[in-house]
């Protein structure tokens, strides 16, 4: 499958003067830079990651399609830039531009994957060779043409590693990544490089938006009216889905019986060869590999390369500085690690979960849209405003058997800079409720300048 990404590299410039240019780009499209982002980029946002060694910076995009655009808005800089690209593992590519204006190109022939003509006015013209001396002179590379043309040949089955060689040549390593890989923290401990998140998001004013007024959350869906004859065209054809994949699992099972035979065989025989047996073969292997030794205890624990909880236990309070969010842990309740990614918190008690997560103003509207809603109360947690409402979603058409769905409470408190929904994972009892208002009751945000309300401060109805 291979790695995808489209960095640009700008050489012998400051990352300080980069970011100028993107704050001034990002101006005149109505952007602002974000201080402390506290959500990911989205569709909306636009983020760039500015990884800078003093010879590069890299600048990886959030965006598709930005590095053209970013390369005219990069040109006062006055200094040479390097753009790589890599689809998958079937092909690669690289631009030298100099003036705003590609001078050396190499994109190997490769099905689906050309050049991008958006930088170019002249026709493209498949393959590209490449200019090793031209490039090897601009970056002050002197000598090392040989190498470039090597890895201009060089042809292994996935094509990423060429790239990812290239840019170690040029000591530009980070560049043969994106910004996904990077929020995924695989460019963590790069030697020589320092890796800065810079967050852009659409000028607006969430001062203005009040929750106990908001009347557009969620807004009743219509639904039309019932369609028999449509109703049972569909349950035809899923009937006959499931038929004919029923019909393909058993000759799979047949076809492929022999198979896992086999591999149970050659998994036994595997663990009766002894470990010295191993460990000889492994060390030819890396030898003939050219690799180095291999050290004197081979451990067969992978390090967890996880990032680390966002969120502590301190004094009997769950906290999260990003948000700048705690709340108090109930007595006999446990922190667990968040399923979810926007979720700060999740509290189990009794085997019952509450989820606490966050999410933009505008993301409000989504949350429960098509609901039958049976209540709605205004509340007030401490100075932050709440709203309570328990909603009642359609039956799925999918269901074999009517049935009526369950209703759930969802409970969101406003804070300055985001709203933050506590819901029930699983099903909704009077213990799981019980435990969500005695987690809405003591949660503070840090960032609201207010007075904190005293941990016992039970919820107020307005």
């Amino acid at each position: 499958m291979g790695t995808w990404y489209d960095s640009l590299s700008v050489h012998g410039a400051s990352v300080e003067r980069v970011r100028d240019r993107l704050d001034e780009w990002a101006l005149l499209r109505g952007f602002v830079r974000i201080a402390e982002p506290l959500f990911a980029c989205d569709d909306e946002d636009m983020g760039f990651y500015l990884a800078s060694n003093g010879r590069w910076v890299v600048i990886l995009p959030s965006r598709d399609g930005e590095l053209a655009q970013l390369v005219r808005r990069l040109e006062p800089l006055d200094r040479p830039m390097l753009r790589v690209a890599c689809a998958g593992g079937d092909a690669w590519g690289y631009q030298l531009i100099e003036g705003g204006a590609p001078t050396v190109e190499f994109f190997p022939p490769a099905g689906g994957f050309t050049r991008d003509d958006e930088l170019c006015d002249e026709p493209p013209t498949d393959p590209r060779k490449g200019d090793p001396t031209r490039l090897c002179r601009v970056l002050e590379m002197p000598g090392r043409e040989p190498e470039v043309r090597t890895i201009h040949a060089w042809k292994p089955l996935f094509r990423d590693r060429a790239a990812q060689r290239f840019c170690v040549l040029l000591g530009a390593e980070a560049a043969a990544s994106s910004h996904r890989y990077a929020e995924d923290r695989e460019l963590d401990g790069l030697a020589g490089w320092t890796l800065e998140h810079v967050v852009y998001a659409p000028e607006r004013d969430d001062s203005t938006f009040d929750l106990h007024s908001a009347t557009a959350w969620p807004t009743p869906r219509p639904r039309g009216a019932p369609d028999e004859a449509r109703d049972a065209e569909r349950e035809a054809m899923r009937e006959a889905m499931q038929r004919q994949m029923r019909t393909t699992l058993i000759v799979m099972r047949v076809v492929t019986f022999p198979l896992s035979i086999a591999f149970k065989m050659l998994a036994v025989a595997t663990w009766l060869v002894p470990k010295s047996w191993k460990r000889a073969l492994l060390r030819r292997a890396i030898a003939g590999a050219g690799g180095g030794s291999l050290p004197s205890e081979v451990s067969s624990e992978t390090a967890d390369d996880r990032p680390p909880p966002t969120w502590r236990v301190a004094d009997g309070w769950l906290m999260e500085d990003r948000h700048g969010a705690r709340v108090r842990l109930p007595e006999g309740a446990v922190a667990r690690d968040p399923i979810v990614t926007h979720h700060l918190f999740a509290i189990e008690r009794d085997g019952t979960r509450v989820s606490i997560g966050a999410m933009r103003f505008e993301a409000l509207r989504a949350l429960g849209a098509g609901a039958e809603m049976l209540e709605d109360e205004c509340l007030h947690v401490g100075r932050l405003k709440a709203r309570r409402r328990v909603l009642r979603h359609p039956p799925s058409k999918r269901a074999k058997a009517p049935h009526e769905p369950a209703p759930q409470t969802h409970v969101v408190v406003q804070g300055p800079r985001a709203i933050y929904h506590f819901m029930i994972a699983g099903a909704e009892t009077p213990a799981a409720r019980e435990l969500m208002m005695e987690l809405v009751g003591t949660f503070e945000i840090d960032a609201t300048g207010a007075t904190p309300p005293a941990p016992s401060s039970p919820v107020s109805s307005r």
